[in-house]
């Protein structure tokens, strides 16, 4: 369990808030091969994984990859009811599904305005979210080389503005293909450490989204 505390100049890049961050059940099943969690979850730090260095202090990769919080998934500072599970294939292949309360399509201001604690399983709007990614993430070790291929792709039931309609309009969605590769290693005995190169490819739809492509 744990909360956050989070204070910008500018709040639509924050948003300002005091709230519960994680509150979940995590259990590994089947000899490891199963991971399933189930509470409250900030589903950014599970998917996609697009921070730099994996590090959520360095922050994403620019404005534009933000792509997965508008079309829904939980994020720090904000998080949402979720259950997840995770399946460990052969060769480092893994696969990973959620289902999620979305945010507030509004964004994390109107999330917070709504939902001040963090607490609330279902505002009034918020529909569910479905994520679903599959890749080979093989870690750094003295005998190779980190290397992450993930893709995936999300689905939201909520209602979105359409901005050539102003209707609201359900199926908002996000699909995304990254890749990190370790190209040089410092030390054997520390095998994380050395220099990279990554990847990234996002679209959303531009008539639901103020942001619809990232490479």
């Amino acid at each position: 369990m744990g909360g956050v505390w989070n204070w910008v100049s500018w709040n639509p890049a924050g948003p300002k808030t005091i709230q519960l961050w994680d509150l979940y059940l995590y259990k590994k099943f089947g000899e490891n091969r199963a991971e399933i969690k189930a509470g409250y979850v900030s589903n950014s730090l599970d998917f996609v994984g697009f921070f730099v260095g994996g590090s959520t202090a360095a922050g994403a990769q620019g404005v534009y990859a933000i792509l997965p919080y508008e079309v829904g998934m939980s994020y720090f500072p904000l998080t949402s009811p979720s259950v997840s599970i995770r399946i460990h294939g052969p060769a480092s292949t893994y696969f990973t599904t959620a289902v999620q309360r979305s945010l507030d399509p509004g964004g994390g201001p109107t999330e917070v305005a709504r939902n001040h604690t963090g607490f609330r399983f279902a505002p009034h709007g918020d529909k569910l979210l479905s994520i679903n990614e599959g890749g080979v993430w093989r870690g750094a070790s003295a005998q190779s080389r980190d290397l992450w291929v993930r893709a995936g792709y999300m689905n939201n039931r909520s209602g979105y503005t359409n901005f050539l309609t102003g209707r609201k309009e359900a199926g908002n969605y996000c699909v995304y293909v990254l890749s990190d590769f370790q190209l040089t290693q410092t030390n054997r005995e520390h095998p994380n450490p050395g220099l990279y190169l990554g990847g990234s490819a996002e679209t959303a739809p531009k008539a639901l989204n103020a942001y619809a492509r990232y490479y």
